[in-house]
């Protein structure tokens, strides 16, 4: 937000030098055009409740005005695009073909800078190449902009609409466990009785641990802005992994598939349960350690058989 708001004030103070100042008919409806998308972009990020589609509608409108500051700037302005161009393709462009990019957007920096200590014949014949060069620099890291931050976009809504069905099944399972012949929720006898309030137990818990792992946890406030956003939505996550990793360990110590530090079966007290429930929501390795733990088993129980076959 930060960035996108210095770029709008940048934006607002080339515009409205270029506005003062005297050019031709086309050149004053260009201008005019990037005032417009320079409004859309301030609109955007002013508002109360700012969501990333509307982060992604601001950048474009200033990816579009920085490609007309590349052809209406003065040279001695053109330095703060080139300076813009150069990090989106530092940042955004793939590592395949940056360096080509990369030295060609350092040889136009060169040449502006050595244009601007030169005679007027020599900005005269040099120009344009460095307009041109510097305006199609500009539509690549866009373009590496735009394509970064759609995959990025995708893997949130990937991630958003993963834990609203979650959500949405935990929250229905938990009814049908809590609140059997109420409401029109039928009794699922397959559950019995005497295991529901363990169960809700379990599934809270491991929310509750989820929920305090995320409070010790921070985002990244250094490195790029993908990951910071990234690691946001994953710490709210947490709460609902929390519990259906908690029921998922659960399951497996009632069913006698893992044995961890608790009693034998018959023996087990919902408050072990409700430990080992919230231990797994806080911690996702020692929820992996115990998923590997298990397959292992499997694994050795499966090579053991094979060779017991084998002698038959």
């Amino acid at each position: 937000m930060t960035e996108l708001k210095y770029q709008c004030l940048a934006d607002h103070e080339a515009i409205k030098q270029l506005q003062h100042a005297k050019h031709r008919k086309i050149e004053e409806q260009e201008i005019a055009q990037c005032a417009t998308w320079l409004g859309h972009a301030e609109k955007s990020i002013n508002q109360n409740w700012v969501y990333y589609g509307t982060f992604d509608e601001a950048w474009s409108a200033l990816q579009e005005i920085r490609h007309k500051l590349c052809s209406l700037l003065p040279l001695d302005e053109l330095q703060r695009v080139v300076a813009d161009v150069k990090r989106d393709i530092d940042d955004y462009v793939l590592a395949t073909g940056r360096k080509a990019f990369q030295d060609s957007i350092k040889d136009v920096d060169e040449k502006l800078r050595s244009l601007l200590k030169g005679h007027a014949d020599e900005q005269h014949k040099q120009e344009h190449f460095i307009r041109s060069e510097l305006l199609r620099l500009s539509f690549i890291g866009a373009a590496a902009r735009q394509q970064h931050w759609l995959r990025v976009n995708v893997f949130r809504d990937r991630l958003a609409t993963t834990a609203e069905i979650v959500f949405v099944v935990t929250v229905l399972g938990a009814l049908f466990i809590a609140l059997p012949g109420h409401f029109g929720i039928p009794d699922l006898p397959v559950i019995p009785a005497a295991s529901r309030p363990t169960i809700l137990g379990v599934l809270f818990f491991g929310a509750a641990g989820g929920f305090l792992s995320g409070l010790l946890r921070r985002e990244l406030l250094t490195g790029k802005s993908v990951a910071f956003y990234v690691e946001h939505m994953l710490m709210g996550l947490r709460p609902i992994v929390g519990a259906i990793t908690a029921l998922v360990l659960y399951l497996a110590l009632r069913a006698g598939i893992l044995n961890l530090f608790l009693p034998q079966s018959g023996s087990q007290s919902s408050e072990a349960f409700f430990f080992v429930a919230f231990w797994t929501g806080f911690s996702q390795q020692f929820f992996l350690k115990q998923v590997t733990s298990i397959l292992q088993q499997a694994k050795k129980k499966g090579k053991s058989t094979d060779g017991e076959d084998a002698q038959d």
